[in-house]
């Protein structure tokens, strides 16, 4: 009777599905005249691969256009070296960048395929220009053994 119970147990372990991620940093995070509010989700793909959605709502606080380039973003994994993002099959580059206006707000969705486990934490950097800052973000988000 043992024997049935281990791999029931063990198959209840393994999180299905997207798992919501929370961000390192709490609240707004600004890069110059940049804001950006970021959500991430793990989602657990079969043959146990992960992938990183990462959704980034922008508000420009600046005088000037900001372009915010996440078709080079690169991803790392519990401190890792940060790694080129991999995107699905298809993904048109030119829409990963969106130019956002003087005092608009836009929302930016980049998929990071293939991804290690995060066990600690996950970080996304990408690129902007027009902040009146550095040209790298980089936004993250406890991993699946620091849940809070």
């Amino acid at each position: 009777m043992r024997w049935f119970l281990f791999p029931l147990l063990a198959l209840g372990c393994v999180p299905k599905g997207p798992v919501p991620l929370q961000n390192l940093m709490a609240g707004p995070q600004s890069s110059g005249s940049l804001a950006t509010e970021p959500s991430g989700v793990l989602i657990v793909e079969s043959g146990g691969t992960y992938s990183l959605m990462t959704t980034l709502n922008a508000k420009n606080l600046g005088e000037r256009p900001i372009r915010v380039d996440l078709s080079r973003a690169r991803v790392s994994v519990d401190d890792l070296p940060f790694l080129n993002c991999k995107q699905a099959p298809g993904t048109n580059p030119a829409d990963l960048i969106a130019t956002i206006g003087p005092n608009q707000s836009g929302q930016a969705k980049v998929i990071c395929r293939d991804i290690a486990k995060p066990i600690q934490k996950v970080e996304l950097k990408f690129y902007t220009s027009g902040t009146g800052v550095s040209g790298e973000v980089t936004v993250g988000f406890y991993g699946l053994g620091e849940r809070p």
